[in-house]
């Protein structure tokens, strides 16, 4: 049964909610138990106080072997309620608990009920008057305890309809009347009990869909504030960034002007002309990916798919990387001989991208060490792993590595350079094939990337004839 705010609540979805319920269930377990300890001292005085007035005007064994079992039960009922008082609090509020107050219920309200059943065709209207009244006032007493919980409130039924029906069965007009009452004091016991079921029940869950909502809250902001601090941090290492190139193009676009200074001819012209090239070449890209990210974001970044040769792909990022791995003493290795016609649907800029940013982080953080680069085809996904033997990441740092304007390692970071977009956009890149990109690494031992595709992305290669088929068409 879900409250009518939890319904209305988007906030709180259904998994949530469930584990709501459960801390709810065990709530009512809970209050159920502290009501029933009145009753566990409450009930034996009411079985002693039947057996005197009873006594005497029924037989002597059913009255003792009613009043013995009552009396045993009610003192393993006190014994259960001493013994759940040294249990811890999740104990106490375990499904365990709930059961047995389920059985106890029904144990206790059959006692009852077999008192009114056994009891009545033996008594005089005056005593049986008695012995009803005792009846009603153990089923109405039980509602506060028995209706929190769902099955218990039912308990009504068991205590007074058999003794409303015995009653009615002896035929005279007393008892006839008194059955009747019985039968719908129990429509109104149960009828209260349902509500107050339901009242409770509300109430419980309402508190922690709160409590839920504020630690929602909380945890929002929280987020929001460390989403604030890294676009912080982005900003800032941004900043640094594009500063860079666009010094070196003011920079040698300045000596440019200035006859003066340029004494080499053409020659340093073409020199200047080509620094000026490559820093607005990095420029561009600094800005190609953050308006990358900025559709990402906005769900507006699309693919241009086409028929690529994935080995012949990655093979040019490798060759592409291989000078900046030589520079820092770092063996890139692949091998593409195994996979060489393998065909992709997929979009080459974006996987160009992707696979060239991983390898420039391999190579960055990977000094006199190796990168290997491996494909891997199952029946389920192409399996594209980068792996490296450089510093690795810490477990703190491995879980924001792919969070966009977040930098892991932040000091290496800094020493060489890169705007924290390039696992972000890598993985919004792979996402985009449906794919996945799962990051792997140990602080001091290097770092895993494997980038997983549909493997229904794959062109399946044209099957070549058997060679007894090709004779037979040379032949026709």
């Amino acid at each position: 049964m879900l409250s009518a705010n939890a319904c209305n609540n988007a906030m709180i979805n259904q998994t949530e909610l469930k584990k709501l319920e459960v801390l709810a269930a065990g709530d009512m377990t809970a209050m159920a138990w502290r009501n029933m300890r009145a009753a566990a001292i409450a009930e034996p005085i009411v079985v002693g106080a039947t057996f005197y007035i009873v006594s005497g005007r029924v037989g002597a064994l059913s009255l003792w072997s009613w009043t013995i079992f009552a009396l045993v039960f009610f003192l393993i009922r006190i014994i259960l309620v001493l013994r759940r008082n040294f249990e811890d609090e999740a104990s106490q509020r375990s499904q365990k608990w709930a059961r047995i107050f389920k059985v106890d219920a029904v144990f206790s309200s059959c006692i009852w009920a077999s008192a009114g059943v056994v009891f009545t065709p033996q008594l005089d209207p005056v005593h049986h008057g008695f012995l009803f009244v005792v009846i009603c006032g153990v089923a109405g007493g039980g509602v506060p305890s028995n209706s929190i919980d769902r099955f218990a409130l039912w308990s009504p039924l068991i205590v007074l309809l058999p003794a409303s029906v015995a009653a009615i069965a002896v035929q005279t007009e007393v008892m006839v009347v008194l059955g009747a009452l019985g039968i719908v004091f129990t429509w109104y016991l149960v009828v209260i009990g349902l509500q107050s079921h339901r009242s409770t029940w509300d109430a419980a869950i309402t508190r922690y869909e709160k409590d839920s909502l504020a630690r929602r809250m909380n945890e929002a902001l929280l987020e929001a504030e460390r989403a604030n601090q890294a676009k912080s941090r982005f900003l800032a290492n941004m900043s640094h960034e594009l500063r860079t190139p666009l010094n070196s193009i003011l920079g040698f676009s300045e000596l440019m002007k200035d006859k003066h200074v340029v004494t080499g001819g053409i020659d340093q012209y073409a020199e200047y002309a080509a620094h000026i090239h490559v820093s607005g070449a990095h420029l561009l890209d600094l800005i190609n990916d953050i308006l990358d990210l900025a559709k990402t974001e906005a769900g507006k970044l699309e693919l241009d798919e086409t028929d690529v040769r994935i080995t012949v792909l990655i093979s040019e990022c490798v060759e592409q990387m291989k000078p900046v791995g030589r520079q820092r003493g770092t063996d890139i290795r692949w091998d593409s001989s195994e996979f060489a016609d393998l065909r992709l649907m997929s979009d080459p800029r974006k996987l160009r991208q992707v696979f060239l940013n991983i390898l420039s982080n391999a190579a960055k953080f990977t000094e006199g060490g190796s990168i290997d680069v491996r494909l891997d085809l199952n029946a389920s996904f192409l399996n594209i792993e980068i792996e490296d033997s450089g510093i690795g990441m810490s477990a703190a740092d491995l879980a924001v590595a792919a969070e966009p304007f977040v930098q892991a390692t932040q000091n290496w970071a800094r020493d060489h350079g890169g705007t924290g977009l390039g696992l972000a956009l890598s993985r919004e890149f792979v996402q985009l094939h449906g794919g996945n990109l799962a990051l792997e690494s140990k602080q001091g031992e290097g770092t895993k990337v494997t980038i997983s595709l549909p493997r229904d992305r794959v062109v399946e290669p044209a099957r070549p004839q058997s060679s007894a088929i090709a004779a037979l068409a040379a032949g026709g």
